[in-house]
This record gives structure tokens, sequence and C-alpha cells, in this order.
């Protein structure tokens, strides 16, 4: 679940170094994402997951950007509808929108969903962090809760009127494709932002 946190939310990732223990050299991480490492594994098995931590900025803007050039490409070959712009200026704005919303949460949030989970990992008040259940049931409940939150908050922004006029930017776009989902007003994605950070604080998932 940390390791689904830090390649999907795509926060300031690299404050993922404090993943290391400055005086064992060792590197912290969940037993699954580890037991997942291990069957990656070739002839070097700390070789793998300390990688993956050391280039998780490269790992997560290289799927991000695969994904949207991929589905570009597939949208431009076998379009659903016909568009009614052009491609090139919404994309440009929505790749604008979308970089500007970004530096406004780095800097407001100097922490990320990884860093979280981590210093939350031995609180004595961590929902999910505990012996009590099975470790397979707890990553599956803290996948259920993050993403009954994600469904809540899109859910507020369309019945909330304050929330509703920034979610509008998302829904103005001219015509639908992958650059879509980037499009978002700060004052609409900085408190979703804000309250999944809350929730994981809260869960301190596995």
């Amino acid at each position: 679940m940390v390791s689904i946190l830090c390649l999907t939310i795509g926060e300031n990732v690299q404050l993922c170094g404090l993943l290391r223990d400055p005086q064992k050299e060792k590197v912290f991480r969940p037993g699954w994402f580890a037991l997942a490492l291990r069957l990656l594994q070739t002839n070097s098995p700390e070789i793998m997951d300390t990688w993956i931590f050391d280039h998780v900025a490269t790992v997560y803007l290289t799927l991000m950007a695969s994904t949207v050039v991929a589905s570009g490409i597939w949208e431009g070959l076998v379009p659903a509808r016909s568009r009614t712009a052009a491609r090139t200026g919404r994309w440009l704005m929505n790749a604008i929108l979308y970089t500007f919303a970004n530096m406004i949460e780095r800097l407001l949030f100097r922490v990320n969903g990884l860093t979280i989970a981590l210093v939350v990992s031995d609180s004595a008040y961590g929902l999910l962090n505990g012996d009590a259940l099975p470790l397979w049931l707890r990553v599956s409940l803290a996948f259920l809760a993050l993403d009954l939150y994600q469904y809540i908050g899109h859910f507020s922004r369309h019945s909330v009127p304050l929330a509703w006029r920034f979610h509008q930017v998302h829904h103005s776009d001219t015509d639908v494709d992958i650059t879509t989902g980037f499009r978002f007003h700060p004052g609409d994605s900085i408190p979703v932002h804000a309250g999944y950070l809350l929730v994981i604080a809260i869960l301190a998932p596995p």
C-alpha cells in the first residue's frame, strides 16, 4: 500500500530518501512489497528494492508519461467521437493547469503520502497498523477506505456549490481525452489532496 501511494499520488517523491536508516543503512519497506520484490529478484535481492526506492521519481514519471503518450496516440487513431477543437491548444492549457496546481501543492505540502504512512506506521492510534488483523485484510481495507474517500470527495465536489465552482474547471473541457484527467483548479485538487493525506494518517496503512 505504501508503494501504491508513492507511485500513484505523484507527490514530492524525493522524500523517499527518508526510507533509509542513517545508522543501519537499511531500507524500510512494507512486508507485502518486499515479498513482491523477492518474487521479481534475480541474483541480487537487495539491488532490486534499493533501486526501486532510489528511482521512484523516474518510475512514476515514466509510467505517467508512457500512459499519456500511449493513450493520446490511441485516441488519435481510434477516436470515440469527433473532436470539437484542436488538441494542441487544449493539451497546452490542460498542461498549464496541471503544472500550476501541482506547483502550489508542492509548496503547501512538504510531505507526501509515503512519508506520512511511514511516520504513522508505529503509531498507537493507527487503525490498520496493528497485528489484530492479517496483513492481506489490512491491505484490502486500506485500499477500500482510500477508494471510498475518493468516491466521497468526488461526490461532494458535485453536490457542494462552492466545491462545484472549482470542479467545473475539470468539466469545462471542450473535449474529453487523457489530458482531461489533469485539468483541475488548485481550489479543487488541494482540499482533496489534504484530505487524502489525513486519511492516510488516520488509517496508518500497512
